[in-house]
């Protein structure tokens, strides 16, 4: 047994190596909920994308991205399902988004993003769900807007 100076006799460790691998939270942390808003979570580990295909959606602003093959069959998607989505309950419209995240699935593309040193990554699932959603919202705004603009000339009329 080493020496120890001092008072320090008896003092165990808090941990000894076997419980830093093993341990678990206590029971009220682990069976509470929790809700966490994905439009704000970034994954910790990036696996990065070896190419980009032409079916791939990139996030991101700027010609690049509004180029893409890929990001204008999402548009084409978003704008073909516009209306419908105007006009359905809450619960209904989650599924017309997994419908268009399922076409752009089906081809085999992804949605990426691009880091600060120039790699691309595969975002989140819920990322995607996030900019389908927004895109397909984006409609609603610009047929407000043109809608009001309308109401707005006749009353000069």
């Amino acid at each position: 047994m080493p020496h120890h100076v001092g008072n320090h006799e008896n003092v165990q460790p808090v941990y000894s190596d076997a419980r830093l691998y093993d341990f678990v939270p206590p029971p009220l942390l682990q069976e509470r909920p929790v809700e966490v808003n994905m439009k704000h979570v970034a994954p910790t580990t990036h696996v990065l994308v070896a190419y980009i295909t032409a079916n791939d959606v990139l996030c991101g602003r700027g010609a690049a991205s509004i180029q893409h093959p890929g990001n204008k069959y999402f548009r084409s998607l978003v704008k073909d399902r516009q209306e419908e989505y105007a006009t359905l309950r809450r619960q209904d419209k989650s599924s017309l988004v997994r419908e268009i995240l399922q076409s752009i699935d089906n081809r085999n593309g992804r949605f990426l993003r691009q880091l600060g040193t120039g790699e691309w990554v595969e975002v989140h699932d819920a990322i995607s769900y996030e900019k389908t959603c927004q895109a397909l919202r984006e409609y609603q705004k610009t047929r407000k807007k043109s809608s009001s603009k309308k109401a707005t000339s006749k009353l000069k009329t």
